[in-house]
């Protein structure tokens, strides 16, 4: 990737080598990267404060208004399930 990019991973972290991608930010401190998964398994090599990396503990989509549709949209499945029995 060139060194002034910005790579965004919001699903799964175990799609792209941490480990590498970690390394090239330190090494271009011009690429950033966004990083929205479970820091547990990676706490080893996020421990470090780093300016060109931000994590997020995979609950960034977690607000008052999703879980407010969440329940609405689970309702509504659940009052056309009855319907139909």
């Amino acid at each position: 990737m060139k060194k002034t990019a910005t790579f965004i991973n919001t699903s799964r972290a175990e799609t792209v080598d941490m480990n590498e991608l970690i390394r090239y930010a330190d090494e271009n401190p011009t690429f950033n990267v966004g990083l929205d998964i479970d820091v547990e398994n990676y706490k080893e090599i996020l421990n470090e404060k780093r300016n060109n990396v931000v994590v997020t503990p995979h609950i960034v989509g977690v607000t008052k208004e999703a879980i407010k549709r969440m329940d609405v949209e689970l309702a509504n499945n659940i009052r056309e399930y009855l319907k139909e029995s």
